[in-house]
């Protein structure tokens, strides 16, 4: 089996293009993304054009279909990146989840005084059968 980054890994859209208007003083809910036999895996989270204001990006996970038990992750230990940071400046951020709750997703708000921002995501796992590099 090749063990190489593009044999491992799997993407998957974590979010679609979400325009200013629906971030402004808003929360937006991205693609919830099924975890079983992942063994980690990172939201790349692409911010454009931020004229001003911010953004802030939270990870949540949870064990139920319907999604209704999914709660923010804050355990540093599960999740790593800039969570809980007013995200200011235009640019891609990676965001790492190392639980082990059967659904995630990311959720991103926007301050009352943000404009010109477009946000999207992807997610990237390597699946527990390929094993490690």
């Amino acid at each position: 089996m090749r063990e190489d980054i593009y044999t491992q890994l799997t993407p998957k859209r974590a979010m679609t293009n979400t325009l200013n208007a629906a971030l402004v003083s808003l929360t937006v809910s991205g693609d919830a993304i099924d975890t079983q036999g992942e063994v980690g895996g990172a939201f790349f989270v692409n911010i454009d054009a931020i004229t001003s204001g911010n953004l802030n990006v939270q990870v949540q996970a949870g064990d139920l279909s319907n999604l209704s038990d999914m709660a923010n992750v804050t355990d540093p230990n599960i999740v790593q990146g800039p969570i809980g940071t007013n995200l200011t400046v235009a640019g891609l951020y990676k965001f790492g989840y190392l639980g082990v709750k059967r659904y995630s997703r990311i959720n991103v708000n926007g301050n009352a005084g943000l404009t010109g921002a477009v946000v999207n995501a992807l997610y990237g796992s390597m699946n527990a059968q390929r094993g490690g590099f």
